[in-house]
């Protein structure tokens, strides 16, 4: 089995760095919770447009008669934007480890 050099060390230190990370990414995706709390919905749209109801009135005792009161609108919009977050790390800290 032929030796690894130090030029390949850190060839070597990225592969196993990116794999691990994508292992945890990969963990964490499949225990999300934002489903849960969380609609998602599929658009290709430059900005979506939701609308949603809102402000519903307070409970209060039924005394005589009923006092019917509207909702109200609300609405809001998300635009299709591109995320990314990137993280650097020494070469000299990988290489003390």
């Amino acid at each position: 089995m032929p030796a690894i050099t130090r030029n390949e060390m850190g060839y070597l230190l990225e592969a196993g760095l990116r794999a691990d990370f994508f292992e945890a990414y990969r963990r964490q995706v499949e225990n999300a919770v934002y489903p849960q709390i969380a609609t998602v919905v599929q658009t290709e749209l430059p900005v979506q447009k939701y609308g949603w109801l809102g402000s519903v009135p307070a409970m209060r005792e039924f005394v005589d008669e009923r006092m019917p009161r509207g909702l109200r609108a609300y609405n809001y919009a998300i635009q299709d934007t591109v995320w990314e977050s990137t993280i650097a790390v020494e070469r000299r800290a990988i290489e003390d480890e």
